[in-house]
């Protein structure tokens, strides 16, 4: 009986090795939960106590990390989407082979193409997985360099944000 469930598990693996780049993409609220909300308290004029009177800074800071994080998961996108490519044609040659040697009554000729499959997939699931490690990489170093800009903005004494511009009067002629 198992060696009839082994080329379906074996397709089942191709299957799975064959997932989009997008799936494993997270959000930014996801992946810097506290960055977010302190970005976005900064963003609604409330920030907290320590980065009163330094919202500039402290924007500027938020979009150098959302840049960068885009920037990350654009160059992984860049990457694995052809990789991708490739590993779904790779599963569905697999696939087709598998079915027309089922048919036929020949599981050796199954086997042989699973072989060839997973072969071909190695060199690039190992690509894909140092496009992968170069994403997390620069997701954490920007994680890190946010996380430093953000302490030298609240610990420096000055308070940086421009005064507020003086009202205007809405009838400067004196009509009303």
């Amino acid at each position: 009986m198992l060696h009839r469930l082994r080329p379906a598990l074996a397709l089942g693996a191709l299957a799975l090795l064959a997932l989009p780049a997008a799936a494993s993409a997270r959000s930014f609220d996801a992946t810097y939960p506290r960055a977010a909300r302190l970005c976005a308290a900064v963003a609604a004029g409330q920030p907290p106590a320590r980065l009163a009177g330094k919202t500039v800074q402290a924007t500027a800071a938020c979009d150098t990390l959302e840049a960068a994080f885009d920037s990350a998961n654009l160059t992984f996108t860049r990457v694995a989407a052809p990789i991708d490519v490739q590993m779904h044609a790779i599963g569905e040659n697999a696939r087709a082979t598998c079915a027309a040697a089922f048919a036929a009554r020949n599981p050796a000729a199954c086997r042989a193409a699973l072989a060839s499959a997973r072969a071909a997939l190695r060199p690039l699931m190992a690509a894909w997985r140092t496009a992968a490690r170069a994403q997390r990489q620069a997701i954490i170093a920007a994680g890190l360099t946010f996380t430093a800009t953000m302490r030298t903005i609240s610990q420096s004494p000055v308070a940086t944000d421009p005064p507020p511009p003086p009202p205007v009067d809405p009838d400067p002629i004196g009509i009303t």
